[in-house]
């Protein structure tokens, strides 16, 4: 699929500080991974969270990310596919919204997943989180805020804009 191959492009000129989010991301989730659990990433798209977790700890955990998109799944699927076989990494297509995964994790991944799920299931896969997370584990949880004002959050809304646009995106591409 096309766009599954520019995805990682598209984020990495639309949001803000991307690759710092995903070194920090990295960084916490290294000082919680415990052996012999999961490391689990809700909405992995093509697996790049998941991606150097996977290097790091390779066959000392298991790695499973959950994803709805058939295109994202084929593409994680491909990524991982050695990995897959022997078993370390396991992509699943999965709708948090009526299932949740059954395993044991000490470090659960939601890098600008949760704002794609209806409000009213938030709470549930939280919980769900929760009662899936070893003692000592963490979940880390990444997304899209409003600012706290509406003056902060017209002022955070328009250097967004500033950026897309200095990243090549046109005006019509931004409003979409």
């Amino acid at each position: 699929c096309a766009f599954t191959a520019v995805f990682d492009d598209m984020l990495a000129r639309s949001i803000p500080q991307y690759e710092v989010m995903r070194r920090s991301v990295y960084d916490m989730a290294c000082r919680h991974v415990q052996p012999g659990t999961a490391v689990v990433d809700l909405g992995c798209s093509r697996g790049a969270a998941l991606a150097p977790l996977v290097e790091k700890f390779g066959a000392h955990n298991r790695f499973v990310g959950i994803e709805v998109s058939e295109p994202m799944l084929a593409a994680a699927r491909e990524r991982f596919k050695g990995l897959i076989a022997c078993s370390v990494v396991d992509i699943r297509d999965l709708d948090l919204r009526t299932a949740y995964p059954a395993d044991l994790a000490s470090v659960t991944l939601s890098v600008l997943t949760m704002q794609f799920t209806p409000i009213e299931y938030r709470q549930r896969i939280l919980r769900n989180v929760w009662q899936h997370t070893t003692a000592g584990g963490a979940f880390i949880l990444v997304e899209k805020v409003l600012g706290s004002t509406a003056d902060l959050d017209a002022l955070l809304v328009a250097n967004y804009y500033r950026m897309k646009g200095d990243n090549g995106y046109s005006q019509e591409q931004i409003e979409r």
